[in-house]
């Protein structure tokens, strides 16, 4: 009650809290990993941290092993736990067995074990109120565990527990590996699990989950159970769990803190006086840093408060510190990338003295040199005080002297998270090293040999500015090398490996646009499976004409002629079957397998490889059309630029100033543009250029003469004489009046050539002017017509587009059906998977149920003669003191009968305490039995005895009555331990119970999966075209629901038609049949009833004859009519009786007709079936079993009415031959009975 004990490196320390003194206990085999106390039974337990370690438990105080356990673990152990009142202890192992071990201390045996590969805890505990139970959780996951024993076996069951969401939301989630029958099938195939989507077949088909559908769960932090078993658990976001340790269900008992403005949480006022009514605050402590641990002693007298030192400034993040060795003073680096210094003089004060801002981001190491490291974890450096020797620390645990590097040293072990802190001495010959978690110290000692060198500062200031100008050039090498990498790969994909280059045509006068198909060269595997599809194809269909030759039973040939009319709309109807338009833009649909025909994987994957050899055709066809386009284009500018030219000439010769068109091709219809660069996109600095031209210094006299005689032409066009001015006469300048004759003539013949020079420059440009708008005419013509074939290819494109969309729809829903069946299979495969571990289980189970109940059986025989002899010890009671008189026998047997009082122990059981004491624990029992044999060995003392009873016969007597008492409380041991056989046998078969309807539910799923499979597999998604009005279903929407229609081939009908034809005429036959007979039955019935009148005839003149007085003769007719009625009344019960079987034979034909019916209408709907699946499948035996089938209905039916008409027949006969027997009858001379003639 009053000692504290904790690990601390290889130690564990005892510190008394009264009077302060220290016990240690060490390990002798290294560092101590788990550690656990047991504070009712005064024993510690502890592992070490070596290969396959070893649970040691001690005593206290005395520290004596007590037991030393070796378990599975390999490694190390995590975490250790006592059971409360129980002699049990757990222990959870590290990686790589993660197992769970349940030991009985005290007899140093393993109980039980398992594993759960992967599952790392942080905490476990025994229930206080039942070891049975214990709680393991880590940070994301809470299970409890149950162990069941069996007499000396001990089983544990996993219980997990489901956790509420981060913001609180209690999930419900359904299994996903099974279907709901409450989701209705979808129209595009059934719903499947998310693992068979995936693919998954294994065991993480049965676990699968989406990662959008995963939601982070609570974080579990502290845990305490209650009296009344359940489990109360905290967490980091703030909720208050209360798990039910029979449900396995948490429900969380408060809401989340809300948060104020300052950052505080805050709980509402009504939460407050609910926990304030559990609680009653006598006393308050407060603690000036976190608390981390909290922990009563075992009498609850005092509180153990554990708790963190934490360095901080103003609360900001410390990255890094360093103290001054001349001052009290240290320098600490923060995470938003300060200094601080402070002042230390006074450690219960420190104060801030100064503040620098080195960056905005944390305080870091920058190292020249890079040095390969061998430790794992954290890590941080320590430079030594003269600056030659660099220490590197981390988890692993080992100190690194670089440039020394054999200087290794292991200090403390990296399960307690390697080293904390580390320093050199002033002298560099002692380190200090601080262990991170078991809080010990290591001091090492080296000696070091001095080295002195010298340090060139300029040369290394030039080298590294040298080496940093390197770098540079080599950063800009390397990212122009990846650049122009990446250039290459790009115009490797999407250029050069392209047969046919993405470009586009526009029209000269709008804005259309039509672009090509990119189209890559096939590869040759393409190629090689596409011959192979095609080689395949050839062969089924050579073979499907030779089937129909050799197997098929060929139809009469029927005459019927076909309107034009039809034949038209038959042809029409091709396309509509194949669902597409292909054929006519460039595709070969007839090497396409009908789409009702597809129903095998291979032959889905084959015509996924024709349709996309279609598209392949489609685009190559329009992708020819488009390049003869493009050729046209290029003509037609070029005769553009060419008449461009001419108009061009015309317009200088008329002098007008107006813009030409110029026709041109875009980028996007000379894409080559893109690879090849221009000097004018490139930009360089100008520079002046000059050039010496010698030529025009020098004299050239040909081109002077040919100036001075021709104006520098050789050839005179009329356009130049046109051009040319009539020089006017020398004497123009004088007046009038002083011209002469021969003046005046000369002048008039200027007048009349300069007249015909300006007609002729009038009908000159009028030409000109012609020739003009008869050019640009002829181009705006020219340009427009080809405007038109571009919106021809438009269309064309568009109508392309169309086609390809409706095959690569095709190859959308082949594709998808080919995922469905994969799908389908991977869950048949994962139930299959889960159907074979569920039958392992089932074995598991029924032997292990088999075996309990040998073992509950074996054991109750034992309780049973156990029972036995003690009721004989009883008995013989008399005759063992036989020797005695009978009042001494009946005094002895009333002290044999007595029995001492229950041990009552006086505690004052606290309800709120589940560690408190109570019975029922094991060390209840064992004081309730020390207390029973106190108290016989009371009884047995003398002053008990009865005073005529000798000492011999005492001692006698109180040994068998010591036995009697042995043998009640062994009885009472095996009746507990019996009752525990047998619950743990009820468990066994409800487990082996709930396995088998795992197993029936498992069987139902595999039948609902194998008709959905066939289901989808038959019922293929058909693409067809349709026109306007060919829809034959009525709908009041506009887009009709095709959910409910179905859709059949017009020969099935046909066929169905003729058979259901056939059927009916064989029906109306074997009505008439029916008819006529139930015909000859009225007419038997009527001579019947013919005859009864006449018998009553014939009884009326006997009865006038009887009256008449006869002699003996008539006497002796009499008696011989008399046999002769009895013969004839005989005869007529028989023939009655056939009349009766041949009626119930009529119902019975009657039924087997009804029958017959339904069976027609029912094979009628086979028939179809089995037409359909004949023409999938085309097996000879199938149609064999078929025709043998039908000839054997044939045949019994023709004996049936073979049969018939013998019966008809023979009842024909036996009317016969009752009307001649009542011809035979002599009249009666005696009254005949009525009820006789009736009968």
């Amino acid at each position: 009650n009053s000692t504290v004990c904790y690990p601390c490196g290889n130690y564990i320390i005892f510190i008394n809290t009264i009077t302060r003194d220290r016990t240690l206990l060490r390990c002798h085999s290294g560092c101590i990993g788990a550690f656990a106390v047991n504070a009712s039974q005064h024993v510690v337990a502890f592992s070490d941290r070596m290969l396959n370690p070893v649970i040691s438990i001690y005593n206290f105080p005395g520290l004596k092993k007590v037991a030393k356990l070796t378990g599975p673990a390999s490694l190390d152990y995590t975490l250790l736990a006592f059971s409360y009142g129980s002699p049990y202890l757990a222990s959870y192992s590290s990686l790589p067995e993660f197992s769970l071990s349940i030991w009985d201390w005290q007899k140093k045996v393993l109980l039980c074990s398992q594993s759960q590969p992967g599952v790392e805890v942080t905490a476990m505990s025994f229930n206080p109120m039942s070891w049975h139970q214990l709680c393991l959780y880590s940070g994301t996951s809470v299970t409890l565990w149950t162990v069941e024993r069996n007499n000396e076996e001990h089983v544990l069951k996993l219980k997990p527990v489901k956790l509420p969401t981060e913001d609180g939301t209690l999930i419900d989630e359904q299994n996903t590996f099974f279907t709901h029958p409450s989701v209705s099938d979808s129209y595009f195939g059934p719903l499947l699990p998310n693992s068979a989507i995936a693919g998954l077949v294994g065991d993480e088909a049965e676990t699968f989950r989406p990662k959008d559908d995963i939601q982070p769960c609570v974080h579990p932090t502290a845990h305490c159970w209650t009296p009344s078993f359940d489990l109360y658990m905290g967490c980091e976001e703030g909720f208050f769990l209360k798990i039910a340790a029979d449900t396995f269900k948490a429900i969380i008992i408060n809401p989340k803190p809300s948060t104020d403005d300052k950052g505080e949480n805050h709980l509402p006022a009504k939460y407050f006086s609910k926990l304030l009514s559990i609680f009653d605050m006598e006393d308050c402590l407060e603690m000036n840093e976190p608390i981390t641990n909290l922990m009563f002693s075992p009498d609850y007298v005092y509180l153990l408060v554990e708790t963190e030192k934490v360095s901080c400034i103003r609360q900001k993040y410390v990255t890094a510190m360093a103290c001054s060795l001349t001052s009290h003073s240290v320098a600490v680096g923060t995470k938003n990338g300060h200094v601080y210094f402070i002042d230390v003089t006074e450690i219960e004060t420190p104060r801030v003295v100064h503040r620098v801002l080195l960056s905005v981001a944390p305080p870091i190491i920058v190292s020249e040199k890079k040095i390969l490291s061998k430790q794992f974890g954290c890590t941080f450096l320590c430079l030594s005080t003269h600056g030659k020797w660099l220490a590197s620390v981390s988890e692993s645990g080992q100190v690194f002297i670089h440039d020394a590097s054999s200087l290794v040293t292991y200090c403390h072990s990296y399960h307690g998270r390697g080293i904390k802190s580390f320093v050199f001495s002033l002298d560099s010959q002692y380190m200090l090293a601080c262990g991170s978690q078991d809080g010990t110290l290591v001091c090492l000692k080296w000696k070091l040999d001095q080295q002195e060198f010298n340090l060139d500062v300029e040369e290394q200031e030039k080298q590294q500015v040298h080496s940093e100008t390197e770098v540079a050039r080599k950063d800009i090498e390397m990212e122009s090398l990846a650049n122009r990498y990446l250039r290459e790969i790009i115009k490797q994909e999407c250029w050069n490996a392209m047969s046919v280059r993405g470009r586009s045509v526009k029209t000269f006068h709008s804005s259309c646009e039509v672009q090509n198909y990119p189209m890559r060269e096939r590869t040759p595997e393409e190629e090689q499976m596409l011959e192979q599809v095609q080689y395949m194809k050839k062969i089924e269909e050579i073979d499907m004409k030779l089937r129909k030759k050799i197997v098929e039973f060929e139809s009469q040939p029927s005459f019927i002629i076909k309107e034009e009319g039809e034949k038209i709309e038959e042809e029409e109807t091709v396309d509509s079957l194949v669902g597409s338009l292909s054929s006519s833009y460039g595709g070969d649909t007839s090497v396409l397998y009908p789409q009702m025909d597809l129903h095998t994987r291979e032959e889905k994957i084959s015509q996924i490889i024709l349709l996309q050899d279609i598209i392949y055709n489609v685009k190559s066809a329009f992708n020819s059309d488009f390049a003869s386009v493009i050729r046209m284009k290029e003509l037609e500018i070029a005769r553009v630029k060419e008449r461009n030219m001419r108009i061009s000439e015309i317009l200088n010769q008329l002098d007008i100033h107006e813009d030409i068109w110029v026709p041109t091709l875009s980028n996007n219809e000379q894409p080559d543009r893109a690879m090849s660069v221009l000097d004018s996109e490139v930009w360089y600095p100008k520079k002046q250029i000059f050039f010496t031209l010698h030529a025009k210094n020098r004299d050239n006299a040909r081109e002077r003469a040919l100036m001075d005689m021709m104006n520098g032409v050789l050839e005179i066009k009329k356009e130049d004489i046109l051009k040319m001015e009539i020089p006017a006469p020398a004497f123009i300048s004088k007046d009038e009046a002083l011209w002469n004759e021969d003046e005046k003539k000369i002048y008039k013949e200027y007048e009349k050539k300069v007249k015909e020079l300006n007609e002729e420059r009038e009908k000159h440009r009028k030409i000109l002017e012609t020739e003009l708008r008869k050019l640009q005419g002829s181009i705006q013509e020219t340009t427009q017509a080809f405007d038109e074939i571009v919106n021809r290819l438009f269309d064309k494109k568009v109508n392309c587009e169309m086609v390809i969309y409706q095959e690569e729809l095709k190859i959308t829903n082949l594709l998808y059906s080919l995922l469905l069946d994969e799908e389908l299979s991977a869950r048949e495969s994962g139930l299959y998977n889960y159907l074979d571990k569920k039958r392992k289980a089932k074995l598991i189970s029924n032997e292990a149920v088999k075996t309990a109940k040998a073992e509950v059986e074996a054991f109750r025989e034992a309780y049973d003669i156990l029972i036995a002899e003690d009721r004989l010890m009883e008995r013989g009671f008399r005759k063992e003191f036989s020797d005695l008189h009978t009042h001494q026998i009946d005094q002895l047997f009333k002290l044999y009968k007595r029995r001492p009082r229950a041990h009552k122990i006086k505690v004052h059981i606290d309800v709120a305490n589940p560690y408190g004491d109570r019975p029922g624990s094991a060390k209840a029992f064992q004081d309730a039995r020390a207390h029973l044999m106190k108290a016989i060995d009371e009884m047995d003392e003398l002053e008990n005895k009865p005073e005529n009873v000798d000492l011999i016969t005492w001692d006698r007597f109180c040994g068998v009555r010591r036995a009697k008492v042995e043998s009640e409380q062994a009885i009472k041991q095996k009746a507990l331990t019996l009752a525990e056989m047998q619950t743990f046998l009820q468990k066994q078969i409800e487990e082996d119970e709930n396995i088998r309807k795992e197993i029936d539910h498992v069987f139902g799923e595999l039948n609902l999966l194998r008709e959905q499979k066939m289901k989808y597999q038959l019922d293929l998604m058909v693409q067809f075209l349709f026109k306007q009005g060919q829809v034959e279903l009525e709908s009041p929407i506009l887009i009709p629901d095709y959910t409910d229609a179905i859709l059949i081939n017009r020969s099935i009908i046909e066929e169905l038609n003729s058979v259901i034809r056939a059927q009916g005429e064989r029906k109306v036959a074997s009505m008439v049949e029916s008819k006529d007979f139930r015909k000859g039955i009225f007419q038997l019935e009527w001579e019947h009833k013919k005859m009864q009148m006449q018998v009553e005839d014939l009884n009326q003149k006997a009865r006038d004859i009887q009256k008449f007085n006869m002699n003996r003769e008539v006497s002796v007719m009499e008696g011989t009519l008399n046999f002769l009625d009895k013969v004839h009344k005989k005869n007529v019960q028989q023939r009655a009786q056939v009349i009766k079987e041949l009626e119930k034979h009529i119902n019975q034909k009657d039924l087997a007709n009804q029958k017959l019916s339904k069976e027609l209408q029912e094979m009628l709907v086979t028939v179809s079936e089995r037409r359909h699946i004949y023409e999938a499948t085309d097996s000879d035996l199938l149609k064999q079993r078929i025709a043998k089938e039908r000839y054997e209905d044939i045949v019994h039916r023709q004996q049936l009415v073979d049969l018939a008409k013998a019966q008809a027949q023979e009842l024909s006969a036996l009317q016969n031959e009752v009307e001649r027997l009542r011809m035979r009858t002599f009249p009666a001379f005696f009254d005949v009975p009525m009820h006789v003639i009736i009968e």
